[in-house]
């Protein structure tokens, strides 16, 4: 036999193709991640939707305009549980603390001495021993406020010891005043200067010291806390006195 010179590449072009491996993994991958792609698209356009639904944005508005109503009342209510005393206790412990920083001693133009290139504050009471102790009482005091605050309580013997002190330091600076050489000097002099009635009314007053004013002031405050708390206990056993005195008669 003889070979056969004829070629073969017209039966290769007509024999079927091998598939390749994998091809059918690859197909439905694709096929996957377009279905997969289109619902997304699909979920896009039904959120933009919603979005863009006027029914769905006055019922987001009318949500939002009762979260917000909501947390207005718990605030309220949060500032209702705190006793208003507080407040009143948070002024008095600015007032030890400014009045220990301002001045508890100054040269006014009708002493003797005054220059008025000297005439600012020479002693203020981080100087002396009752006003340290007042300042250290009154940093402390802003911490026992937080704390009152925020637990719904009433501690008062911090500021009632320092009050003791402020009273103890600014009475004395207000009696020393009235009637003593310099309230009448002060009227003197205002009396060679052209001033308002007002100013000649208030000069001899300033005599006493800013410190002095401010921690009597403190001072006072406390006190009233306290004497309205008093009272208010004994209105309150007065009254359960009286209705358990009601009902042993019935």
């Amino acid at each position: 036999m003889s070979d056969d010179p004829t070629r073969r590449d017209d039966e290769d072009e007509l024999a079927p193709e091998t598939p390749v491996e994998g091809a059918e993994f690859a197909d439905a991958d694709q096929a996957e991640a377009e279905e997969a792609e289109a619902a997304a698209a699909e979920e896009f356009f039904d959120d933009a939707e919603d979005y863009f639904d006027e029914e769905a944005l006055i019922a987001q508005r009318e949500e939002a305009m009762a979260d917000a109503q909501v947390a207005n009342l718990r605030a309220q209510a949060d500032w209702f549980l705190v006793h208003k005393e507080l407040l009143t206790l948070l002024l008095a412990n600015c007032l030890f603390l400014a009045g220990v920083l301002v001045s508890w001693g100054r040269l006014m133009p009708w002493d003797a001495g005054f220059d008025a290139s000297q005439s600012r504050s020479y002693l203020t009471g981080l100087d002396t021993i009752r006003g340290g102790l007042i300042f250290a009482l009154a940093l402390h005091g802003f911490w026992i406020i937080f704390l009152n605050f925020k637990y719904r309580q009433t501690l008062v013997w911090p500021f009632l010891i320092n009050a003791i002190f402020a009273l103890w330091v600014g009475i004395p600076g207000f009696t020393s005043n009235f009637g003593s050489d310099r309230w009448a000097a002060a009227t003197a002099y205002m009396d060679t200067q052209t001033a308002s009635f007002l100013a000649k009314f208030i000069a001899p007053f300033s005599n006493t010291a800013p410190g002095y004013w401010l921690l009597t002031a403190g001072g006072a405050l406390v006190l009233i806390v306290l004497l309205k708390g008093v009272i208010s206990g004994a209105g309150k056993a007065k009254a359960k006195a009286a209705q358990q005195g009601s009902r042993r008669r019935r």
